[in-house]
């Protein structure tokens, strides 16, 4: 039986997972939160194809564009797109000018996107859901609540 090492990283460990491209940070999680015993963890090359470092000035064409942050990062680390057409491809919207409307009505009512979203899916017509103020804590008028 092979006795395997959990326990404890020494010195010289750090060295061959250095020498190996293994960053401290890394070797350490991988034994202590991982759980791998120390020879795999300094052995074991990291993978390299999930880090993709994106350029400021994509950043900045993105946001020129109008995408988020967050959609650039999955268009172009799970959905592997090229990164300029990940930063300028127009966003889909699903919603009609008549269905967007309604939204900028709840809007001008206090009713967030989020409340009017949870209204939608509770059943409410986007009529209703948009032209019902938003009710204060503790102040509800059930008569409103049933469609």
């Amino acid at each position: 039986m092979i006795n395997k090492r959990y326990d404890f990283i020494t010195d010289d460990d750090y060295l061959v997972a250095k020498s190996n491209g293994i960053v401290r940070t890394t070797l350490e999680s991988r034994v202590r939160d991982l759980g791998w015993d120390v020879d795999r963890a300094i052995a074991q090359p990291v993978q390299k194809d999930r880090i993709i470092l994106i350029p400021d000035s994509i950043y900045t064409l993105a946001k020129e564009n109008g995408i988020k942050r967050a959609t650039l990062h999955d268009r172009i680390r799970q959905l592997k797109w090229d990164m300029e057409e990940a930063a300028t491809r127009p966003i889909r919207h699903s919603l009609t000018p008549e269905k967007m409307a309604y939204i900028e009505g709840a809007k001008s009512l206090g009713v967030s996107r989020t409340l009017f979203r949870s209204r939608i899916r509770a059943g409410w017509s986007w009529e209703k859901a948009a032209n019902t103020p938003k009710m204060e804590r503790g102040k509800y008028d059930r008569s409103q609540m049933k469609n």
